[in-house]
């Protein structure tokens, strides 16, 4: 009698170890240039898995234990419906497919969705532009907002953080399946783009108009490119120059500043909100 495959979940086949094949080629998807390489990234945990089993030709792979898999049977039934291999692993194999103090116990392989910038901007009313962001929760918590509020896109320059670094797409909470991310973009043909879709760009910066100005609620009911700089440093000055308006959040308690991902936040719902309240 042939020996049973490690991992087939088969009754009396052993779980595939942090040192089966299937589980080493799947770990070295923790590093970018592997990424790179393979077109292939890890997305781990209920929401992540969910939303890359959702689109179509993304999930590439299901890795999960026999505890996670008897709390979702339902992705495991729709990995199976879409002949997706399921490999079924002990606590140290799934420990290997990611950085997370606390491991979900489950994390598909995905494919990574090319994004360009001119597809991405294209007919889009509200995008967001990322300079030289380098938190990956930041980053990803962006992604999450943006998809949230309904934007199109999010660029990300030169510099930035990966946004299929795990810990950016445990960030995103399944997002990063339903927003295009465009990477390595030159903000010169980004503003370009945008104006060219009848877009005003807009940075965001402490020396800005505020948000709740009547002219900045007037800006903000047509389409829009927000920018943001990075966290330590925001915005160079040939940016904040090159952008058609600068606004920033008022501070209207003691504090001098708020976290990157929150800011954009406010300012992505401020823009979301005017647009809404302009085309009912």
């Amino acid at each position: 009698m042939a020996e049973l495959e490690w991992g087939t979940g088969k009754p009396g086949a052993p779980l595939a170890s942090s040192r089966s094949g299937s589980v080493s080629d799947a770990a070295r998807l923790l590093q970018p240039k592997h990424r790179r390489r393979s077109g292939l990234f890890l997305a781990e945990g209920r929401q992540a898995a969910h939303a890359v089993l959702a689109e179509a030709g993304l999930a590439q792979r299901l890795f999960l234990t026999p505890a996670a898999g008897a709390e979702h049977p339902d992705l495991v039934a729709e990995a199976q419906a879409k002949a997706l291999p399921v490999t079924w692993c002990n606590e140290s194999a799934i420990a290997r497919l990611t950085t997370a103090t606390t491991p979900a116990g489950l994390v598909a392989v995905a494919r990574i969705r090319p994004a360009e910038l001119s597809d991405a901007l294209r007919g889009a009313r509200l995008a967001v532009g990322l300079w030289q962001a380098n938190d990956p929760g930041n980053v990803g918590t962006i992604i999450r907002t943006a998809d949230a509020v309904g934007a199109a896109a999010v660029l990300l320059s030169p510099g930035s953080v990966d946004p299929h670094n795990d810990k950016c797409v445990r960030s995103t909470a399944g997002s990063i399946a339903h927003v295009p991310v465009v990477t390595a973009v030159e903000f010169a043909e980004a503003f370009e783009q945008a104006r060219a879709e009848g877009m005003r760009v807009i940075a965001a910066a402490m020396e800005g108009e505020p948000l709740d100005s009547a002219h900045t609620a007037a800006t903000l009911a047509g389409p829009v490119m927000w920018i943001f700089g990075s966290e330590a440093h925001g915005l160079p000055p040939e940016l904040l120059a090159a952008a058609d308006d600068v606004v920033a959040v008022p501070m209207l308690g003691r504090a001098e500043s708020l976290n990157l991902a929150v800011a954009a936040g406010v300012c992505m719902y401020a823009s979301a909100m005017a647009q809404r309240s302009a085309n009912p």
